[in-house]
């Protein structure tokens, strides 16, 4: 092992050799990847799971950075090691890189059914504890679904949509075919915290009890971006009867709790 540290010379004589699965998301979602950037998930390995992102992009002084940043929870290890090609031009690689590398390349990897923003934000809560790693992924979950239900209110047409102002936001009624119909609410507000204020939209399906709320911008969370601007989109489309471009978002909808979720959704419509 060329690492000098001891924590990860541990933990990369624990996992040397040993045949190890990871659900690879790809920086791009393409084929033109051939250094493998992107997010490596590993469910099972002799440490537990952990991650692993890897990824290059330029500085804001216009050379490039590659960065392989490693995630252990079980050896609560967060290690980052980088390449620059300005500030390591002609210098020795360093060797937790090289280690690093060797690492991923040793991985049997397959697909993973994650957009890389999804499997981001799984990698930016991996050392939290469990209640809130759960809580942030339940939250991308609602993200995803509230997501594609609008894609799909949109597509059933004015004539079969009911549009009504309330007090922060509008209530929103759909006529699905077999005369089922799908209700929702959007709740604008305006958020504040440390950071200072800006808006945000509780988003809710009221049968099912089942109300989130989404800021307008969070750091390192796409999952507030990418829903708020989709249900502000739509809102703005039924407001202007301009149309609305609908939302070509990579979701993972095939997720266990995700499809329990739809599920609950569609079984949950009443005819009216």
């Amino acid at each position: 092992m060329q690492t000098r540290n001891p924590k990860l010379k541990d933990f990369l004589q624990r996992v040397s050799g040993k045949e190890i699965y990871a659900d690879f998301t790809d920086i791009d979602n393409t084929k033109m990847n051939p250094m493998g950037y992107g997010m490596y998930d590993v469910h099972n390995s002799p440490v537990g799971p952990f991650m692993i992102n890897y990824v290059s992009g330029l500085t804001n002084i216009g050379s490039v950075v590659t960065k392989i940043n490693v995630r252990v929870p079980y050896l609560d290890i967060d290690a980052v090691a980088f390449v620059d090609s300005v500030l390591d031009d002609g210098k020795r690689v360093a060797p937790d890189f090289i280690a690093f590398r060797n690492l991923i390349k040793s991985l049997k990897t397959r697909p993973s059914a994650m957009s890389y923003n999804k499997a981001y934000d799984k990698f930016f809560y991996f050392l939290t504890n469990p209640g809130i790693r759960e809580a942030n992924a339940e939250k991308y979950r609602h993200a995803e679904v509230f997501y594609d239900i609008i894609n799909k209110m949109y597509a059933m047409g004015p004539q079969n949509t009911k549009f009504v102002k309330n007090k922060n936001g509008y209530d929103v009624r759909v006529r699905f075919p077999n005369n089922k119909f799908e209700e929702m609410t959007f709740q604008f507000v305006d958020h504040y915290d440390t950071f200072g204020n800006y808006p945000s939209v509780t988003i809710g399906i009221p049968r099912l009890n089942l109300f989130d709320t989404f800021l307008s911008q969070k750091h390192n969370e796409y999952k507030h971006e990418m829903i708020f601007n989709h249900v502000k989109g739509y809102i703005d489309s039924l407001k202007s009867g301009e149309p609305f471009v609908p939302g070509k978002e990579h979701l993972d909808l095939f997720e266990a709790k995700t499809r329990h979720l739809m599920s609950q959704v569609l079984n949950t419509r009443k005819v009216k």
